[in-house]
């Protein structure tokens, strides 16, 4: 093996997988997208854009944000056993909103 090539193999084995940010906007009545297409070791940012204090949470509170202050935001790294389902507050009609992550490929528009 000619030494660029070792030395390809060698950056390629030892750079770490590049996790990306994905933004979902706390919506008065939703969350802005209802879907986030991650990966694992990605991390979901919440921010609130609605006109009030806000808090996100995992099915039976298996994770939760505490209170987002309007305009503020909240992190969640994306591990192996965080749940792909999240809610917090009501819609405009008092229906508990939703949102999902899924570590399925985006659809393309058509």
């Amino acid at each position: 093996m000619s030494t660029f090539a070792f030395a390809a193999a060698a950056v390629c084995i030892a750079s770490p997988a590049v996790s990306e940010e994905h933004t979902v906007l706390i919506e008065d009545g939703g969350y802005f997208p209802t879907i986030t297409y991650a990966m694992q070791g990605d991390t979901i940012v919440f921010i609130n854009d609605s006109d009030a204090s806000q808090t996100v949470s995992g099915p039976d509170d298996s994770w939760t944000s505490g209170a987002i202050p309007v305009d503020g935001s909240f992190e969640l790294a994306l591990m192996e056993d965080t749940p792909l389902i999240f809610n917090g507050g009501v819609d405009l009609e008092g229906v508990d909103i939703e949102g999902e992550i899924s570590y399925e490929p985006a659809p393309l528009d058509e």
